[in-house]
């Protein structure tokens, strides 16, 4: 009430009235990012972390590690790694816009999906919730997100207590 009778007094304020009472009138939903590449890794994954610390309310990075390639063997190591991102974008406009991420870092689809790639942007948390159903499967996508899970202590759907990391995350 104090708040609405000195915006009335005031005429000016700063945060809306949802803000205020804490319901935000854009509701934030929590999405980790596994990102990799085997093309100038280093190079690539920075310049991806870059973009998204300058276009989107960035979290965290989890320390990036690397992987010998899964599926198609016959190719250089992966620079993997993990981003920790909030939007108010729907999932499919989310996606859209890291693909567009991934095409300005010169990314080539090829035939061969487990190939070389300047860059690789995938969504593994959405609103909270792994969604993808390989995450216990693939080591490079696993131990950079679950750093983040546990650096952070997110509460996320699919991710069993039993899971959690025996040593604390390393976050760079």
């Amino acid at each position: 009430m104090l708040y609405l009778l000195t915006f009335l007094l005031l005429g000016t304020y700063h945060v809306s009235f949802l803000d205020f009472i804490g319901k935000s009138s854009h509701l934030m939903i929590s999405t980790i990012i596994s990102v990799g590449s085997n093309i100038d890794p280093q190079k690539n994954c920075d310049a991806a972390e870059d973009i998204l610390l300058q276009e989107t309310n960035f979290k965290a990075c989890a320390k990036y590690i690397m992987t010998e390639p899964w599926g198609y063997k016959d190719q250089a190591d992966f620079l993997n790694g993990a981003y920790w991102v909030q939007t108010d974008s729907d999932f499919e406009t989310f996606n859209a816009y890291l693909k567009s991420v991934e095409k300005r870092l010169d990314r080539i689809k090829h035939g061969n999906k487990a190939g070389p790639r300047t860059i690789d942007l995938d969504i593994i948390v959405w609103d909270n919730t792994i969604i993808v159903d390989d995450f216990y499967d693939k080591d490079f996508v696993r131990i950079p997100v679950t750093e983040l899970i546990e650096a952070y202590s997110l509460n996320i759907k699919g991710y069993p207590e039993q899971d959690r990391l025996e040593q604390p995350a390393i976050i760079h």
